[in-house]
């Protein structure tokens, strides 16, 4: 082969060469190339899904600040932690849960309000929600068919019908006594125990 046909063959090779990774880069710029139209499409339906993910959030939001008693209504927490009334029947007659309210004086206040759940779902259960005053009354309401699942209870301070002056009070006791159970062994959950104004 002689030098000439050997510059126009690596000529030719080269040109090939060229061809095909000019031709192969060109197909890479269109795969990759997006005109403006296509970009605002895009932005458009972004967009539109942050609008929807938004107004979800704002809903859940609204939901939960529904389902939570307003700020101002809240007034006085007397115990933000579980309390567990762990009763057994075949040694008492009777188990408590007692908050000391040291002559707290509640006038003023209009409701008493809590979480409550039972821990054995197939226990039919009842408790008994008691105020001593420091100038010895008592008074007690029931609550009937304790639910298996938290709920939220708010019992108006006059459903204590005993207590004649609230400006000292000594005892708030929750009490499961054993004939208001069905299992002789359980337990109780109390939670969020508050006065309301």
């Amino acid at each position: 082969m002689c030098y000439i046909e050997r510059v126009r063959k690596s000529k030719e090779i080269y040109e090939h060469l060229a061809s095909v990774y000019l031709d192969s880069s060109q197909e890479k710029k269109k795969k990759y190339y997006t005109s403006p139209k296509s970009i605002f499409k895009n932005l458009v339906k972004f967009t539109f899904a942050g609008v929807i993910l938004c107004v979800i959030i704002i809903q859940m939001a609204t939901k939960y600040i529904a389902k939570s008693p307003p700020a101002s209504q809240l007034t006085l927490i007397l115990e933000d932690s579980i309390t567990k009334i762990n009763y057994d029947f075949n040694q008492a007659k009777k188990e408590a849960a007692v908050f000391d309210l040291k002559d707290m004086n509640l006038f003023g206040f209009k409701s008493l309000g809590f979480r409550l759940r039972k821990g054995n779902y197939r226990d039919n259960l009842h408790m008994r929600v008691e105020f001593v005053s420091g100038f010895k009354e008592a008074s007690e309401i029931y609550i009937k068919q304790i639910p298996n699942r938290w709920e939220n209870f708010k019992i108006g301070l006059v459903e204590f019908k005993d207590i004649g002056d609230w400006s000292r009070m000594r005892q708030l006791l929750f009490i499961i006594e054993e004939w208001n159970a069905q299992v002789k062994k359980g337990t109780v959950y109390i939670d969020d125990v508050r006065f309301l104004k």
